[in-house]
């Protein structure tokens, strides 16, 4: 699994896929004080993504990234065109 869950912290490594959220989710339930940590996360699921953001979890690894990470960053708001 390319997540490491500790009471502290789940860091994401390489690509997080959808069956990922088996046991992310119960672990984002029982551990609410926790970070996510995507600094080594090159790629994840949609549904992952939006079960990050939804958890309002905080994250790091994802500030100054310039890349899709940044969708973490917040506050979360979607620029009209």
């Amino acid at each position: 699994m390319p997540i490491s869950l500790t009471p502290e912290a789940a860091v994401f490594e390489g690509h997080v896929d959808i069956t990922d959220i088996d046991q992310l989710h119960p672990w984002m339930v029982a551990n609410t004080g926790a970070v996510l940590d995507v600094t080594d996360c090159t790629s994840a699921h949609t549904a992952v993504v939006q079960i990050v953001v939804a958890s309002g979890m905080p994250v790091i690894g994802a500030e100054d990234t310039g890349d899709w990470r940044s969708v973490f960053n917040k506050p979360h708001s979607v620029k009209q065109v």
